[in-house]
């Protein structure tokens, strides 16, 4: 073999090794900070389940499909099974995501882990809320329809009043009056903070579920748009 053919040859073979090394090395970092994975609700179903999927990391381009898995929850199940709250027969097309997580930069939460939080609490293995619902049958009929109602207008961050004020409040009447009080403060500071964001068509959507709940509130009302005369 002349000298010529012998440089060719190893210069493909350090052109092959190269190329793996490279490529060894793209799918570590891949493997390593490539995984993403999280957890979604479906409001309309109070159902959970996993997902997870490889991307490049950086230009976060997926390369693998999304594979999803249920995973079963000890409250949802309850409520599910005591009609609690009402699900469709149709597949979720609704899922509000809780968690993510992307390579080894750590879990982000997202505002469905508002709710999906403190449903994860548990007294000697058993459900908290499954405990607090058996023993408060009348709040709980009352609670957990409301609680699904902002979930599935995303608004999440109302609900962790609303679990505080089920512990507080022993007395029905009391807190009843309490949620609604509460919720329509809530719904009249939220119009007002999107107002001041100019995101005004947001702020009608929200003042106009906030009145479909509570047509007669005053506050609510006050909020509606002047209409000016022609």
């Amino acid at each position: 073999m002349n000298s010529r053919a012998s440089n060719r040859l190893v210069r493909k073979w350090v052109t092959f090794l190269a190329a793996l090394l490279v490529s060894a090395a793209l799918f570590g970092i891949i493997l390593a900070q490539g995984h993403v994975s999280g957890v979604e609700f479906s409001p309309t179903h109070f159902q959970r389940r996993s997902f997870s999927f490889y991307e490049i990391p950086l230009i976060k381009q997926q390369i693998t499909p999304v594979r999803r898995t249920s995973s079963p929850h000890a409250a949802l199940n309850f409520l599910r099974t005591k009609s609690l709250i009402k699900t469709m027969s149709r597949t979720p097309v609704q899922w509000d995501l809780v968690n993510l997580s992307r390579g080894l930069t750590g879990v982000s939460l997202s505002d469905a882990e508002l709710l999906l939080t403190p449903l994860d609490l548990m007294v000697n293995d058993t459900s908290y809320w499954k405990i607090w619902s058996n023993d408060h049958p009348k709040h709980a009929q009352l609670l957990w329809p409301i609680v699904q109602k902002l979930a599935i207008r995303d608004l999440y961050i109302f609900i962790p009043a609303l679990f505080e004020l089920a512990q507080q409040e022993e007395d029905f009447q009391v807190f009843q009056s309490a949620i609604h009080q509460h919720l329509q403060n809530e719904y009249s500071h939220l119009v007002e903070d999107l107002r001041s964001q100019s995101r005004n068509e947001l702020a009608e959507q929200v003042l106009s579920e906030a009145l479909s709940d509570y047509p007669a509130s005053e506050s609510l009302s006050n909020l509606q748009p002047v209409s000016t005369p022609r």
